[in-house]
């Protein structure tokens, strides 16, 4: 069963405390636990539900990790761009020297 499964047969259906369990990994996973507490899956399907509930949270886990990487990465070019554009920091510039190639040298 995958989530196209569980969505056309009715495991998805909406939660009693309002929120859309089509909308967000944790709101998807926590319907699918409340409806095996509930007794709606049937037996032959828990493990696959089980497996579905899993992967929506390691999604979840896996998306925050990224946004927080991303939120890092912003954090970090705002100080960056702050420290050269009020003078605490000096622009580090360098440039290599020009090394001729072959192709260069056979004109």
């Amino acid at each position: 069963m995958d989530l196209g499964d569980a969505r056309t047969h009715g495991l998805a259906g909406q939660r009693d405390d309002g929120l859309d369990p089509r909308i967000g990994f944790l709101s998807f996973a926590s319907a699918l636990s409340s409806q095996i507490v509930a007794g709606q899956i049937p037996a032959a399907n828990i493990a696959a539900t089980q497996r579905l509930i899993f992967n929506q949270r390691l999604d979840a886990a896996v998306t925050a990790v990224l946004a927080l990487m991303i939120l890092v990465l912003i954090v970090e070019a705002l100080y960056q761009w702050y420290s050269l554009l009020s003078r605490r920091m000096e622009p580090a510039l360098q440039e290599t020297p020009y090394v001729a190639t072959q192709w260069a040298e056979a004109d």
